[in-house]
C-alpha cells in the first residue's frame, strides 16, 4: 500500500529533481517560488515558501508543527507498519 506521503522522483546528473505535480498541489508551490528543505537525519521534508516571507519572517506552512518533528512522526509510522 502506497503511503499518502511518499513520492518518487529522480535525481538528475546535475542534481536537480522535477518535484511531483501532487507534491507541488499539497503545499501550493508555484513556478518560479523557492522551496526550503527540512534535514533531519537522512530524512527529508519539504515546504513552500511565500515572497511575503522574505520580509515578514517564516510562514508555517505545516499549520504550527515542527518540520523536523513532522518527519519524526513519519518515521515512527513507517517503522510500525513494517514490523
Amino acid at each position: 500500500m502506497k503511503s499518502p506521503y511518499m513520492y518518487t522522483a529522480k535525481i538528475s546528473a546535475q542534481g536537480q529533481i522535477t518535484v511531483p505535480s501532487e507534491v507541488r498541489k499539497k503545499i501550493g508551490a508555484k513556478k518560479g517560488q523557492y522551496v526550503r528543505f527540512y534535514l533531519d537525519g537522512d530524512a527529508l521534508a519539504l515546504a513552500s515558501t511565500t515572497p511575503i516571507e522574505k520580509y515578514f519572517g517564516k510562514v508555517n506552512i505545516l499549520g504550527g508543527e515542527d518540520p523536523v518533528e513532522f518527519i519524526r512522526k513519519l518515521r515512527d509510522d513507517s517503522a510500525r507498519r513494517v514490523k
